[in-house]
């Protein structure tokens, strides 16, 4: 197996990761959205004002905020699960290579 084959991802991996950074980054917004001008001034909120008072309600701006925490923690969860997919993978291929999972 060349050096070069060794580093490619498969496309379940690439797709895997792709899925991540869309988790990763939606929960970034989520987090940081609600506490912006951007929120207060969203002219969707004006067409419903009771929409509008509820989501100034610092209770929602959290649970959405909370959401946004959820999001980046699958995100984590996600890029964990595509990491230890290829140490397994290079344990299969290479006994020994792979980092020690006992920590004793």
């Amino acid at each position: 197996m060349s050096v070069v084959s060794s580093f490619l991802l498969s496309i379940a991996a690439q797709e895997t990761l792709q899925l991540a950074a869309c988790f990763f980054e939606a929960g970034l917004l989520l987090i940081i959205l609600p506490w912006t001008v951007l929120w207060d001034h969203n002219y969707l909120f004006d067409f419903w004002p009771a929409v509008h008072a509820a989501a100034q309600s610092p209770y929602v701006r959290g649970a959405i905020s909370g959401l946004g925490v959820l999001n980046v923690g699958i995100g984590i969860a996600e890029v964990g699960d595509v990491i230890a997919a290829r140490v397994e993978a290079a344990e299969r291929r290479q006994p020994g290579l792979a980092p020690p999972t006992d920590l004793r």
